[in-house]
């Protein structure tokens, strides 16, 4: 045995704490407005300034948010308008903005617009005075809530078809049973693009059209190319959601040679694209995620096994709680777009009746599907969404992979699933509601105790 005396002199092992990250303060965001409706009912959402910009003339930075990605967004609030939107400095849209698809939005208020009504872009605006040109001429129908949403087959933006080319692309292995986002094996969960809950709205729409796998009797919202792997605390920001997946302008591989033009639209030629996480809330903790993983690229070994389309509901998905304060606090009759069976139908309703027509076909106040209570007979829609579904999922099927020595801890896990042995100060759809973005409107949810079996 070595004396190993208080006088001898070792190489110290522990490391530093790890160093503080670096917190940018909360800044101020872009605020789209519908230009039919008037002033205090018609702030359709607010995405947070999380893209910076050094302008090369002056080398001044700015703080935005990205125009095209914006844009998109109000393009599938207006009923997939993709080619008709544009953004204006007034409600009437006779003075677009100027920067580029590509550039940097800066914090302040913006009207989403449509050419057709407004004519801005083509240069025909309206006739008449802004005091004299009627609010209504511009009150455009919107999709309310994602249960509305007709996915656009075959018509998605540009910068979603084209070529994925994060910078430095170097795969440096295939091996992809690790985070989709940092490459990491550490507290991994299994979380669907499209989310179970929305099996309904997958299934209207035909999206086992996009599947990796032959469609087959089982339920193709579970196929491989709209599910990824994420470390818990990144699948926990995904389903508030605090960041979606999306196309942003990129540097391209180092390598020569790489095509820089979609197969898709062989005749627009776009500088190269690459799909990053993206950061759309502004509660505290999209704060944090902003400074570590905003505008990451995915590893092509990664985004290969995923659908664009599936990540394009997704970003939809995420997108329509922002639209409920709209919804929630309109005196107006809205003009919206429904879906009634296999039809999407123009209706003109208040948001009382919207919220009616939500609880008859058992959605939360979001616009989410609500799940059945357990032993439920009579059907009775329980307050929990989406996010929960999902987590609950990834439970059940973690607790199945787990080894035992005793096979009697199978019951006790399956009872944890059921919710027995687990106390609730709050249901899970209360804390998801309190960090969805843009949610303004308090939820009057019933706080749950423990269930009993």
């Amino acid at each position: 045995m070595v004396d190993v005396s208080t006088n001898t002199t070792l190489d110290p092992l522990a490391l530093p704490p790890p160093p503080p990250l670096v917190r940018t303060p909360p800044r101020s965001g872009i605020f789209i407005f519908h230009p039919g409706y008037r002033n205090g009912e018609n702030l359709l959402f607010a995405f947070p300034a999380v893209d910076y910009f050094i302008e090369p003339s002056n080398q001044t930075g700015t703080w935005g948010h990205h125009h095209a990605t914006a844009l998109i967004a109000g393009g599938i609030i207006a009923n997939n308008a993709f080619d008709d939107v544009y953004f204006s400095h007034d409600r009437y849209g006779k003075t677009p903005i100027t920067t580029p698809r590509d550039g940097i939005l800066e914090p302040g208020d913006y009207w989403l617009q449509l050419n057709s009504i407004a004519g801005g872009i083509s240069h025909t605006p309206a006739t008449g005075s802004p005091s004299s040109t009627p609010t209504d001429k511009y009150r455009y129908p919107i999709v309310p809530s994602f249960a509305d949403w007709p996915f656009p087959h075959g018509k998605l933006p540009k910068e979603w078809q084209q070529s994925h080319e994060p910078p430095d692309q170097q795969d440096i292995d295939q091996v992809t049973d690790r985070c989709f986002l940092t490459d990491v094996k550490i507290g991994l969960e299994k979380t669907h693009l499209i989310p179970t809950a929305q099996l309904h709205w997958f299934n209207r729409n035909k999206m086992m059209k996009y599947c990796a796998v032959s469609v087959s009797a089982t339920n193709d919202i579970d196929d491989p190319s709209n599910q990824m792997f994420l470390m818990a605390n990144i699948s926990w920001a995904f389903d508030r959601p605090l960041f979606v997946i999306a196309p942003k302008p990129s540097a391209g591989p180092s390598s020569p040679g790489s095509p820089s033009i979609s197969a898709a639209l062989p005749s627009i030629k776009l500088q190269p694209y690459a799909f990053v996480a993206h950061v759309i809330s502004s509660v505290p903790e999209a704060l944090d995620f902003t400074n570590l993983y905003h505008n990451r690229s995915m590893q092509p070994k990664y985004f290969n096994l995923l659908k664009r389309e599936f990540l394009f509901a997704r970003f939809a998905w995420a997108l329509f709680p922002h639209l409920q304060k709209f919804v929630q606090v309109s005196t107006a009759h809205l003009e919206l777009i429904i879906s009634e069976e296999d039809n999407y139908v123009p209706k003109s309703i208040t948001g009382r009746q919207f919220a009616e027509l939500r609880e008859t076909r058992g959605e939360t106040i979001d616009g989410f599907r609500k799940r059945r209570r357990l032993g439920n007979l009579d059907g009775e829609l329980n307050d929990e969404d989406d996010a929960y579904e999902e987590r609950r999922r990834r439970r059940s099927s973690s607790w199945e992979s787990w080894p035992s020595d005793n096979d009697s801890n199978d019951d006790y896990y399956e009872d944890i699933d059921r919710g027995r042995p687990m106390h609730r100060g709050m249901s899970d759809a209360d804390t998801d509601a309190a960090d969805l973005p843009g949610l303004l409107c308090s939820l009057s949810t019933t706080v749950s105790n423990e269930i009993n079996a």
